[in-house]
């Protein structure tokens, strides 16, 4: 087990961690669109930077509809990062990424980690289904596995 699971094993219970996967496995029966969400331990520099950096070692650039979105909560430094790939900028509204990330660290402030993550895997949802309906051939690109570490 590395240092980013044991961090997180003690902010989540097992349970807490089996709800945000379920969450994101409901989520993508709703839409052609991908959530992958990622443990770090820590951030080097700027998230979003760092989140860049980990969204292109996963290879969710490469989901056919460019239409992945990524999570990561870095847990140490209590910080977080949310994007998406080019489709998804392309149709959601200017103001979306700012309107979700507020309504995450709102929870995340409250140090209510697991809520956070619900809510923005709801929003994230919300978005990609009216933006990126399931198609009857729509396969999972994405696994719903929860990264613990880059």
């Amino acid at each position: 087990m590395n240092k980013t699971e044991k961090l997180a094993r003690t902010m989540f219970s097992e349970r807490d961690l089996e709800e945000v996967q379920r969450a994101i496995a409901a989520a993508e029966q709703q839409t052609s669109g991908e959530i992958k969400l990622d443990f770090e331990y820590d951030v080097q520099h700027d998230a979003l930077h760092h989140a860049t950096r980990i969204f292109h070692a996963l290879d969710l650039a490469k989901t056919a509809e460019r239409n992945a979105a990524l999570i990561v909560l870095f847990l140490k430094d209590r910080k977080f990062a949310i994007l998406g790939d080019e489709g998804i900028h392309r149709s959601v509204p200017a103001d979306f990424w700012d309107s979700a990330s507020a309504k995450m660290e709102s929870e995340f402030r409250a140090a209510r980690f697991k809520e956070g993550l619900l809510l923005g895997i709801q929003e994230l949802s919300a978005k990609l289904r009216e933006y990126f309906p399931r198609r009857k051939d729509d396969r999972d690109e994405v696994s719903d596995k929860i990264e613990m570490g880059q």
